[in-house]
């Protein structure tokens, strides 16, 4: 089947899915928003609302296994594996090959003065720590959440 061809899924349909994935109800899910009532939940499930982008983004903030792209477009699995959110948050904060070369590519068709060398790497080295920071945060929260799930059992 082609991709033009799939018929879209409703913001009803994939926040139930994610519910379902979850094993939560739209309550839970309402409560963990900050919401005062659950109400602007239950509409969306109904067909009555859409996903909002601020509802969308505290999905995912909440519960990071929750694919950002799944809820907003349909696109994608609705849960991320370890491997696939690791993918993602590398290319959010730039730990892609493409950089990599390009940085490389860069260095070689337009050498830098050999002052400006040291700045530019430190540079450099500071913005992938930020990153691999970033990235660790990711990991450890994952296995919290997951130690989370062994000690529910």
């Amino acid at each position: 089947m082609k991709e033009s061809s799939k018929i879209p899924i409703s913001d009803s349909q994939r926040l139930k899915t994610v519910l379902d994935l979850l094993d939560i109800s739209a309550y839970k899910l309402a409560k963990t928003l900050g919401y005062k009532t659950p109400s602007s939940v239950y509409h969306i499930t109904e067909g009555r609302n859409q996903l909002s982008s601020d509802m969308i983004n505290g999905i995912v903030k909440n519960y990071p296994r929750v694919n950002y792209l799944f809820l907003k477009e349909g696109k994608g699995e609705a849960l991320l594996t370890m491997q696939d959110k690791i993918k993602g948050q590398q290319e959010l904060f730039g730990f892609s090959k493409e950089k990599y070369i390009h940085i490389s590519e860069e260095k070689k068709d337009y050498p830098l003065k050999e002052g400006e060398n040291a700045l530019y790497f430190l540079k450099e080295i500071c913005e992938q720590s930020k990153q691999t920071t970033q990235l660790l945060k990711l990991i450890y929260q994952e296995q919290i959440e997951i130690k989370k799930a062994l000690s529910n059992k």
